[in-house]
Protein backbone atom coordinates (compact mmCIF):
# COMPACT_ATOMS: atom_id res chain seq x y z
CA UNK A 1 0.00 0.00 0.00
CA UNK A 2 1.26 3.18 -0.66
CA UNK A 3 2.37 5.87 1.87
CA UNK A 4 -0.65 7.87 3.04
CA UNK A 5 -0.21 11.42 5.00
CA UNK A 6 -1.32 11.58 8.77
CA UNK A 7 -3.79 14.54 7.25
CA UNK A 8 -5.27 11.89 5.03
CA UNK A 9 -4.70 8.72 6.72
CA UNK A 10 -6.24 10.08 9.94
CA UNK A 11 -9.05 12.00 8.33
CA UNK A 12 -11.97 11.64 10.89
CA UNK A 13 -14.71 9.50 8.86
CA UNK A 14 -18.08 10.46 10.56
CA UNK A 15 -18.93 13.16 12.85
CA UNK A 16 -18.08 10.78 16.07
CA UNK A 17 -14.15 11.34 14.60
CA UNK A 18 -14.56 14.84 14.16
CA UNK A 19 -12.58 17.53 16.94
CA UNK A 20 -13.86 20.60 17.70
CA UNK A 21 -16.85 22.17 15.56
CA UNK A 22 -19.34 21.00 17.74
CA UNK A 23 -21.62 24.08 16.50
CA UNK A 24 -21.45 22.30 12.73
CA UNK A 25 -21.79 18.68 13.75
CA UNK A 26 -24.62 18.96 16.50
CA UNK A 27 -26.51 21.61 13.83
CA UNK A 28 -26.57 19.20 10.63
CA UNK A 29 -26.86 16.12 12.33
CA UNK A 30 -30.33 17.58 13.65
CA UNK A 31 -31.39 18.50 9.91
CA UNK A 32 -30.36 15.13 8.95
CA UNK A 33 -32.70 13.51 11.40
CA UNK A 34 -35.52 15.61 11.14
CA UNK A 35 -34.91 15.46 6.78
CA UNK A 36 -34.24 19.10 6.50
CA UNK A 37 -31.10 19.13 4.86
CA UNK A 38 -30.37 22.21 2.61
CA UNK A 39 -29.52 22.59 -0.79
CA UNK A 40 -26.25 24.83 -0.21
CA UNK A 41 -23.86 25.46 2.21
CA UNK A 42 -21.49 27.41 2.84
CA UNK A 43 -18.43 26.29 5.07
CA UNK A 44 -16.39 29.38 6.04
CA UNK A 45 -13.26 29.47 8.54
CA UNK A 46 -9.33 29.19 8.87
CA UNK A 47 -7.27 27.02 6.57
CA UNK A 48 -7.05 23.21 8.35
CA UNK A 49 -9.91 23.31 10.41
CA UNK A 50 -12.20 20.66 8.88
CA UNK A 51 -14.50 21.89 6.30
CA UNK A 52 -14.10 19.98 3.60
CA UNK A 53 -13.81 16.83 6.13
CA UNK A 54 -17.07 17.97 7.33
CA UNK A 55 -18.23 18.16 3.66
CA UNK A 56 -17.16 14.80 3.14
CA UNK A 57 -18.85 13.48 6.28
CA UNK A 58 -22.22 15.42 5.03
CA UNK A 59 -22.22 13.81 1.37
CA UNK A 60 -21.39 9.84 3.04
CA UNK A 61 -24.31 10.36 5.75
CA UNK A 62 -26.55 11.38 2.80
CA UNK A 63 -25.64 8.77 0.67
CA UNK A 64 -24.57 5.51 2.91
CA UNK A 65 -26.80 2.63 1.87
CA UNK A 66 -28.24 2.93 5.59
CA UNK A 67 -29.39 6.78 5.14
CA UNK A 68 -29.32 9.39 5.21
CA UNK A 69 -28.11 8.37 8.79
CA UNK A 70 -25.59 10.39 11.35
CA UNK A 71 -23.77 6.97 11.82
CA UNK A 72 -22.89 5.82 8.43
CA UNK A 73 -21.72 2.13 7.83
CA UNK A 74 -18.52 3.01 6.30
CA UNK A 75 -19.09 -0.66 4.14
CA UNK A 76 -21.02 0.14 1.41
CA UNK A 77 -20.57 1.32 -2.24
CA UNK A 78 -21.09 5.19 -1.47
CA UNK A 79 -19.40 5.18 1.55
CA UNK A 80 -15.98 3.20 0.24
CA UNK A 81 -15.97 5.05 -2.46
CA UNK A 82 -15.88 9.09 -0.99
CA UNK A 83 -13.46 7.59 1.51
CA UNK A 84 -11.62 7.06 -1.07
CA UNK A 85 -12.24 10.16 -3.30
CA UNK A 86 -13.45 8.21 -6.37
CA UNK A 87 -17.13 8.80 -5.67
CA UNK A 88 -18.52 9.53 -9.41
CA UNK A 89 -21.62 11.37 -7.70
CA UNK A 90 -19.42 12.86 -4.95
CA UNK A 91 -17.10 15.54 -6.75
CA UNK A 92 -14.44 17.88 -5.32
CA UNK A 93 -13.40 20.87 -7.23
CA UNK A 94 -10.70 23.66 -6.45
CA UNK A 95 -12.06 26.96 -6.86
CA UNK A 96 -8.52 28.34 -7.99
CA UNK A 97 -8.12 25.90 -11.14
CA UNK A 98 -11.36 25.90 -12.20
CA UNK A 99 -12.78 29.06 -11.52
CA UNK A 100 -13.39 29.93 -15.47
CA UNK A 101 -17.32 30.35 -16.70
CA UNK A 102 -16.86 27.36 -19.05
CA UNK A 103 -15.94 25.59 -15.97
CA UNK A 104 -19.46 26.37 -14.68
CA UNK A 105 -20.82 26.11 -17.54
CA UNK A 106 -19.68 22.27 -17.29
CA UNK A 107 -20.81 21.66 -14.03
CA UNK A 108 -24.17 23.31 -14.95
CA UNK A 109 -24.79 21.01 -17.51
CA UNK A 110 -23.92 18.12 -14.86
CA UNK A 111 -26.02 18.76 -12.70
CA UNK A 112 -29.13 17.78 -14.81
CA UNK A 113 -28.31 14.09 -14.79
CA UNK A 114 -29.46 11.85 -11.92
CA UNK A 115 -27.30 10.06 -9.37
CA UNK A 116 -25.39 7.53 -10.71
CA UNK A 117 -25.80 5.03 -7.27
CA UNK A 118 -26.57 7.40 -4.61
CA UNK A 119 -29.14 9.34 -3.64
CA UNK A 120 -27.35 12.79 -4.39
CA UNK A 121 -25.20 14.71 -6.56
CA UNK A 122 -22.70 16.67 -3.95
CA UNK A 123 -20.64 19.13 -5.52
CA UNK A 124 -17.92 20.19 -3.07
CA UNK A 125 -16.15 23.51 -4.38
CA UNK A 126 -13.14 24.53 -2.35
CA UNK A 127 -11.78 28.02 -2.05
CA UNK A 128 -14.83 28.53 -4.08
CA UNK A 129 -13.80 32.76 -3.44
CA UNK A 130 -11.47 32.01 -6.41
CA UNK A 131 -14.74 32.18 -9.01
CA UNK A 132 -14.94 35.20 -11.54
CA UNK A 133 -17.54 37.27 -11.04
CA UNK A 134 -18.70 35.75 -14.40
CA UNK A 135 -18.88 32.26 -13.17
CA UNK A 136 -20.69 33.14 -9.98
CA UNK A 137 -23.46 34.85 -11.88
CA UNK A 138 -23.51 31.42 -14.28
CA UNK A 139 -23.23 29.43 -11.00
CA UNK A 140 -26.37 31.51 -9.30
CA UNK A 141 -29.36 30.37 -11.73
CA UNK A 142 -28.81 26.99 -10.55
CA UNK A 143 -28.68 28.00 -7.29
CA UNK A 144 -32.38 29.46 -7.58
CA UNK A 145 -33.84 26.10 -9.00
CA UNK A 146 -31.32 23.22 -8.39
CA UNK A 147 -32.31 20.53 -8.83
CA UNK A 148 -34.08 17.85 -5.51
CA UNK A 149 -30.98 15.56 -5.88
CA UNK A 150 -27.97 18.04 -5.99
CA UNK A 151 -26.59 19.91 -2.87
CA UNK A 152 -23.75 22.52 -3.27
CA UNK A 153 -20.94 22.41 -0.47
CA UNK A 154 -19.16 25.86 -0.85
CA UNK A 155 -15.83 25.88 1.40
CA UNK A 156 -13.55 29.26 1.81
CA UNK A 157 -11.22 30.96 3.89
CA UNK A 158 -12.44 34.73 3.00
CA UNK A 159 -16.27 34.96 2.94
CA UNK A 160 -16.18 38.23 2.44
CA UNK A 161 -15.12 38.30 -1.13
CA UNK A 162 -18.37 35.63 -1.85
CA UNK A 163 -21.10 37.64 -3.61
CA UNK A 164 -24.14 38.28 -1.62
CA UNK A 165 -26.61 36.58 -4.23
CA UNK A 166 -24.37 33.70 -3.63
CA UNK A 167 -24.24 34.40 0.46
CA UNK A 168 -28.01 34.84 0.17
CA UNK A 169 -29.17 31.26 -0.86
CA UNK A 170 -26.31 29.37 1.48
CA UNK A 171 -27.11 27.95 4.80
CA UNK A 172 -23.64 29.45 6.32
CA UNK A 173 -21.46 27.45 8.73
CA UNK A 174 -18.27 29.56 10.15
CA UNK A 175 -15.86 26.90 11.14
CA UNK A 176 -13.52 28.27 14.30
CA UNK A 177 -9.98 27.98 15.26
CA UNK A 178 -9.63 24.51 16.92
CA UNK A 179 -7.94 24.63 20.50
CA UNK A 180 -4.90 23.85 21.21
CA UNK A 181 -6.50 21.04 23.65
CA UNK A 182 -8.31 19.90 20.74
CA UNK A 183 -5.61 19.87 18.50
CA UNK A 184 -3.49 18.33 21.23
CA UNK A 185 -6.50 15.43 21.44
CA UNK A 186 -6.32 14.67 18.18
CA UNK A 187 -2.52 14.06 17.90
CA UNK A 188 -2.43 12.18 20.89
CA UNK A 189 -4.61 9.43 18.65
CA UNK A 190 -1.90 9.64 15.51
CA UNK A 191 1.08 9.48 18.12
CA UNK A 192 -0.80 6.18 20.15
CA UNK A 193 -1.77 4.44 16.31
CA UNK A 194 1.77 4.70 14.97
CA UNK A 195 3.30 4.42 18.42
CA UNK A 196 5.73 7.50 18.70
CA UNK A 197 6.92 8.04 21.91
CA UNK A 198 6.38 11.23 22.69
CA UNK A 199 5.83 13.86 25.86
CA UNK A 200 2.60 15.57 26.53
CA UNK A 201 4.31 18.90 27.00
CA UNK A 202 6.30 18.75 23.08
CA UNK A 203 3.14 17.46 22.01
CA UNK A 204 0.71 20.59 23.49
CA UNK A 205 3.90 23.06 22.10
CA UNK A 206 3.36 21.30 18.64
CA UNK A 207 -0.75 22.06 18.85
CA UNK A 208 -0.04 25.77 19.86
CA UNK A 209 2.79 26.50 17.36
CA UNK A 210 0.05 24.78 14.54
CA UNK A 211 -2.28 28.03 15.24
CA UNK A 212 -5.59 26.44 15.20
CA UNK A 213 -5.00 24.49 12.24
CA UNK A 214 -5.27 20.66 12.39
CA UNK A 215 -3.66 19.87 9.40
CA UNK A 216 -0.82 22.30 9.71
CA UNK A 217 -0.14 20.09 13.26
CA UNK A 218 -0.82 17.05 11.75
CA UNK A 219 2.04 18.62 9.44
CA UNK A 220 4.66 19.29 11.93
CA UNK A 221 4.77 16.23 13.51
CA UNK A 222 4.94 14.17 10.31
CA UNK A 223 8.13 16.53 9.91
CA UNK A 224 9.19 15.77 13.40
CA UNK A 225 9.15 11.94 12.92
CA UNK A 226 10.71 11.99 9.28
CA UNK A 227 13.63 14.12 11.64
CA UNK A 228 13.59 12.04 14.95
CA UNK A 229 11.63 8.95 13.89
CA UNK A 230 9.68 7.11 16.95
CA UNK A 231 11.04 9.24 19.48
CA UNK A 232 10.18 12.72 19.44
CA UNK A 233 12.25 15.17 22.29
CA UNK A 234 11.47 18.87 22.72
CA UNK A 235 15.01 20.15 21.94
CA UNK A 236 13.72 18.59 18.48
CA UNK A 237 11.48 21.32 18.08
CA UNK A 238 14.42 23.58 18.34
CA UNK A 239 16.81 21.67 15.97
CA UNK A 240 14.19 21.20 13.25
CA UNK A 241 11.73 24.61 13.34
CA UNK A 242 14.25 26.91 15.84
CA UNK A 243 11.69 26.74 17.99
CA UNK A 244 12.36 28.00 21.84
CA UNK A 245 11.27 27.04 24.86
CA UNK A 246 9.01 29.46 26.28
CA UNK A 247 10.93 29.14 29.64
CA UNK A 248 13.94 30.64 28.21
CA UNK A 249 11.86 34.10 27.61
CA UNK A 250 11.48 34.53 31.46
CA UNK A 251 15.35 34.97 31.48
CA UNK A 252 14.78 37.72 28.82
CA UNK A 253 12.37 39.73 30.47
CA UNK A 254 13.76 39.59 33.75
CA UNK A 255 17.07 41.30 32.15
CA UNK A 256 14.93 43.78 30.16
CA UNK A 257 13.38 44.69 33.78
CA UNK A 258 17.14 45.26 35.05
CA UNK A 259 17.72 47.66 31.87
CA UNK A 260 20.22 46.53 31.14
CA UNK A 261 20.94 45.94 27.47
CA UNK A 262 24.07 43.68 27.45
CA UNK A 263 22.45 40.27 29.16
CA UNK A 264 19.78 40.89 26.93
CA UNK A 265 21.59 40.99 23.80
CA UNK A 266 23.96 38.31 25.16
CA UNK A 267 20.92 35.95 25.15
CA UNK A 268 19.59 36.69 21.71
CA UNK A 269 23.26 36.20 20.38
CA UNK A 270 23.17 32.71 21.89
CA UNK A 271 20.07 31.89 20.35
CA UNK A 272 20.80 32.76 17.10
CA UNK A 273 24.42 30.28 17.61
CA UNK A 274 21.83 27.54 18.49
CA UNK A 275 20.19 27.61 15.22
CA UNK A 276 17.11 29.27 16.68
CA UNK A 277 14.77 31.18 13.69
CA UNK A 278 14.30 34.61 14.16
CA UNK A 279 10.85 34.78 13.48
CA UNK A 280 10.39 32.20 16.45
CA UNK A 281 12.29 34.53 18.91
CA UNK A 282 9.80 37.42 17.82
CA UNK A 283 6.95 35.34 18.23
CA UNK A 284 8.03 34.18 21.66
CA UNK A 285 8.41 37.58 22.72
CA UNK A 286 4.82 38.73 21.09
CA UNK A 287 4.03 35.72 22.90
CA UNK A 288 5.05 36.13 26.31
CA UNK A 289 4.03 39.93 26.68
CA UNK A 290 1.17 38.64 26.24
CA UNK A 291 0.76 36.24 28.94
CA UNK A 292 2.42 38.98 31.48
CA UNK A 293 -0.76 41.57 30.03
CA UNK A 294 -3.84 39.01 30.34
CA UNK A 295 -2.44 37.47 33.72
CA UNK A 296 -1.96 41.34 35.22
CA UNK A 297 -5.67 42.13 33.86
CA UNK A 298 -6.60 38.67 35.59
CA UNK A 299 -7.93 36.87 32.23
CA UNK A 300 -8.97 33.27 33.57
CA UNK A 301 -9.37 31.92 30.33
CA UNK A 302 -6.08 31.52 28.44
CA UNK A 303 -5.34 28.76 30.16
CA UNK A 304 -5.21 26.39 27.48
CA UNK A 305 -2.85 28.48 25.70
CA UNK A 306 -0.08 28.43 28.47
CA UNK A 307 1.18 25.43 30.83
CA UNK A 308 0.43 25.62 34.63
CA UNK A 309 3.80 25.87 35.41
CA UNK A 310 4.50 28.88 32.97
CA UNK A 311 1.27 30.78 34.19
CA UNK A 312 2.49 30.38 37.99
CA UNK A 313 6.05 32.18 36.76
CA UNK A 314 3.97 34.71 34.59
CA UNK A 315 2.03 35.38 37.62
CA UNK A 316 5.06 35.93 39.68
CA UNK A 317 7.13 38.67 36.85
CA UNK A 318 4.34 40.47 35.98
CA UNK A 319 3.93 41.70 39.55
CA UNK A 320 7.33 43.88 38.04
CA UNK A 321 5.60 45.47 35.81
CA UNK A 322 2.74 48.14 35.56
CA UNK A 323 -0.21 47.63 32.77
CA UNK A 324 0.14 50.64 31.00
CA UNK A 325 3.90 49.79 30.82
CA UNK A 326 3.23 46.39 29.31
CA UNK A 327 0.48 47.96 26.73
CA UNK A 328 3.44 50.17 25.92
CA UNK A 329 6.02 46.99 25.47
CA UNK A 330 3.53 45.18 23.36
CA UNK A 331 2.75 48.01 20.77
CA UNK A 332 6.25 48.70 20.11
CA UNK A 333 6.80 44.79 19.39
CA UNK A 334 4.22 44.49 16.79
CA UNK A 335 5.53 47.93 15.35
CA UNK A 336 8.93 45.74 14.69
CA UNK A 337 6.73 42.73 13.40
CA UNK A 338 7.25 43.60 9.44
CA UNK A 339 10.80 44.49 10.30
CA UNK A 340 11.11 41.34 12.27
CA UNK A 341 9.51 39.26 9.22
CA UNK A 342 10.81 41.15 5.94
CA UNK A 343 13.82 42.52 6.42
CA UNK A 344 17.00 40.98 4.99
CA UNK A 345 18.83 42.23 8.38
CA UNK A 346 16.35 40.45 10.89
CA UNK A 347 19.00 39.44 13.59
CA UNK A 348 20.05 43.40 13.74
CA UNK A 349 16.19 44.16 14.03
CA UNK A 350 15.71 42.11 16.12
CA UNK A 351 18.55 43.55 18.28
CA UNK A 352 17.27 47.42 17.99
CA UNK A 353 13.36 45.91 19.19
CA UNK A 354 15.05 44.27 22.41
CA UNK A 355 17.38 47.73 22.56
CA UNK A 356 13.95 49.85 22.75
CA UNK A 357 12.34 47.69 25.06
CA UNK A 358 15.45 47.95 27.37
CA UNK A 359 15.91 51.35 27.30
CA UNK A 360 11.60 51.84 27.50
CA UNK A 361 10.86 54.47 30.69
CA UNK A 362 8.01 53.46 33.14
CA UNK A 363 5.11 55.50 32.36
CA UNK A 364 4.59 58.95 34.24
CA UNK A 365 0.99 60.48 34.50
CA UNK A 366 1.05 63.81 33.22
CA UNK A 367 -0.19 64.75 37.29
CA UNK A 368 3.04 63.61 38.77
CA UNK A 369 4.87 65.30 35.91
CA UNK A 370 3.30 69.25 36.15
CA UNK A 371 4.16 68.37 39.97
CA UNK A 372 7.18 67.48 39.56
CA UNK A 373 7.96 70.48 37.40
CA UNK A 374 5.99 72.88 40.02
CA UNK A 375 8.86 71.28 43.02
CA UNK A 376 6.28 69.97 44.80
CA UNK A 377 6.03 66.53 46.30
CA UNK A 378 3.21 64.32 44.93
CA UNK A 379 0.22 64.74 47.27
CA UNK A 380 -1.16 61.92 50.24
CA UNK A 381 -4.08 59.94 49.54
CA UNK A 382 -6.81 61.34 51.88
CA UNK A 383 -6.90 58.71 54.49
CA UNK A 384 -3.26 57.98 55.32
CA UNK A 385 -1.92 54.87 55.18
CA UNK A 386 -5.20 52.48 54.76
CA UNK A 387 -5.91 54.53 51.62
CA UNK A 388 -2.37 53.54 50.07
CA UNK A 389 -2.41 50.24 51.46
CA UNK A 390 -5.96 49.43 49.73
CA UNK A 391 -4.81 50.86 46.17
CA UNK A 392 -1.73 48.69 46.46
CA UNK A 393 -3.15 45.17 47.02
CA UNK A 394 -6.50 46.07 45.12
CA UNK A 395 -3.86 46.49 41.95
CA UNK A 396 -1.89 43.19 42.81
CA UNK A 397 -4.60 41.11 42.07
CA UNK A 398 -7.33 43.66 39.72
CA UNK A 399 -5.67 46.29 37.87
CA UNK A 400 -8.72 47.55 36.60
CA UNK A 401 -10.58 47.62 39.81
CA UNK A 402 -7.25 48.93 41.57
CA UNK A 403 -7.23 52.00 38.58
CA UNK A 404 -10.74 53.11 39.52
CA UNK A 405 -9.68 53.49 43.21
CA UNK A 406 -7.11 56.08 42.44
CA UNK A 407 -9.82 57.90 40.72
CA UNK A 408 -11.71 58.25 44.40
CA UNK A 409 -10.79 60.36 47.24
CA UNK A 410 -10.60 57.71 50.10
CA UNK A 411 -10.89 59.19 53.80
CA UNK A 412 -11.41 57.25 57.28
CA UNK A 413 -14.36 58.74 59.73
CA UNK A 414 -15.11 57.55 63.08
CA UNK A 415 -12.87 54.27 63.05
CA UNK A 416 -15.04 52.16 60.90
CA UNK A 417 -16.47 54.02 58.11
CA UNK A 418 -14.74 54.56 54.43
CA UNK A 419 -15.98 57.54 52.52
CA UNK A 420 -15.26 57.08 48.69
CA UNK A 421 -15.87 60.15 46.91
CA UNK A 422 -15.68 60.17 42.93
CA UNK A 423 -16.38 63.02 40.41
CA UNK A 424 -19.79 63.18 39.42
CA UNK A 425 -18.33 63.74 35.59
CA UNK A 426 -17.10 60.57 35.56
CA UNK A 427 -19.33 57.84 36.44
CA UNK A 428 -17.57 54.84 34.75
CA UNK A 429 -15.23 54.52 37.39
CA UNK A 430 -17.90 54.75 40.51
CA UNK A 431 -19.56 51.95 38.36
CA UNK A 432 -16.54 49.70 38.33
CA UNK A 433 -16.44 50.52 42.08
CA UNK A 434 -20.07 49.47 42.71
CA UNK A 435 -20.22 46.32 40.81
CA UNK A 436 -21.35 43.39 43.06
CA UNK A 437 -17.93 41.41 42.96
CA UNK A 438 -16.09 44.56 43.49
CA UNK A 439 -17.45 45.92 45.89
CA UNK A 440 -17.68 42.74 48.10
CA UNK A 441 -13.94 41.94 47.32
CA UNK A 442 -13.26 46.05 48.55
CA UNK A 443 -15.12 45.33 51.57
CA UNK A 444 -12.92 42.09 52.38
CA UNK A 445 -9.76 43.53 51.69
CA UNK A 446 -10.74 46.67 53.94
CA UNK A 447 -11.64 43.88 56.83
CA UNK A 448 -8.17 42.32 56.51
CA UNK A 449 -6.36 45.67 56.51
CA UNK A 450 -8.37 47.36 59.18
CA UNK A 451 -8.85 44.42 61.59
CA UNK A 452 -12.96 45.52 61.85
CA UNK A 453 -16.13 45.14 59.71
CA UNK A 454 -15.69 48.31 57.38
CA UNK A 455 -18.93 50.84 56.81
CA UNK A 456 -18.27 51.81 53.00
CA UNK A 457 -20.45 54.87 51.97
CA UNK A 458 -19.85 56.11 48.09
CA UNK A 459 -19.99 59.73 47.51
CA UNK A 460 -20.64 61.70 43.53
CA UNK A 461 -19.25 65.16 44.17
CA UNK A 462 -18.94 67.85 41.25
CA UNK A 463 -15.59 68.64 40.66
CA UNK A 464 -14.31 72.44 40.99
CA UNK A 465 -12.76 73.84 37.82
CA UNK A 466 -8.78 74.53 38.54
CA UNK A 467 -7.31 77.88 37.78
CA UNK A 468 -5.39 78.14 34.87
CA UNK A 469 -1.71 77.04 35.58
CA UNK A 470 1.60 78.98 33.00
CA UNK A 471 3.72 75.98 33.79
CA UNK A 472 1.42 73.80 32.57
CA UNK A 473 0.49 75.79 29.63
CA UNK A 474 4.47 75.70 29.14
CA UNK A 475 4.37 72.01 29.38
CA UNK A 476 1.96 71.43 27.00
CA UNK A 477 3.27 73.35 24.38
CA UNK A 478 6.40 71.93 25.28
CA UNK A 479 5.55 68.28 24.20
CA UNK A 480 2.84 69.50 21.39
CA UNK A 481 0.49 67.84 23.90
CA UNK A 482 -3.10 68.68 25.34
CA UNK A 483 -4.85 68.67 28.97
CA UNK A 484 -7.55 65.64 29.79
CA UNK A 485 -9.65 66.12 32.66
Amino acid sequence: MSYKVFSLKYRPRDFDELIGQEHVRLTLSGAIKKGKVGHAYLFAGPRGVGKTTVARILAKNLNCVDGPTTKPCGKCTSCVGIADSRSIDVLEIDGASNRRIEDIRELRENVKYAPAYSRYKVYIIDEVHMLTEESFNALLKTLEEPPASVIFVFATTEPSAVPGTILSRCQRFDFRRLSPAEIHKGLAIIVEQEKINVTTDTLMEIARRADGSMRDAESLLEQLVSFADKEIKREDLQHLFGMLSPHLFFDLFDALLAKDPAPTIGLLCRWFDEGANPFEIYSGIVRHLRGLLLVKLTVKEIGEDYETEELTRLGAQAGNYDVLDLIRMMQVTLDFENACRLSMNTRIALELLILRLSFMEKTVDIADLVRHLKGAKPEEPAGGSVAERLVYKVKESRALLGSSLEKARISLKNGAEVEFVFDAQDKYHKEVFEDQKNHAFIEKTLEELMKTKPVIKVVLEESKPEPEDERVSKVLKMFDGEEVR
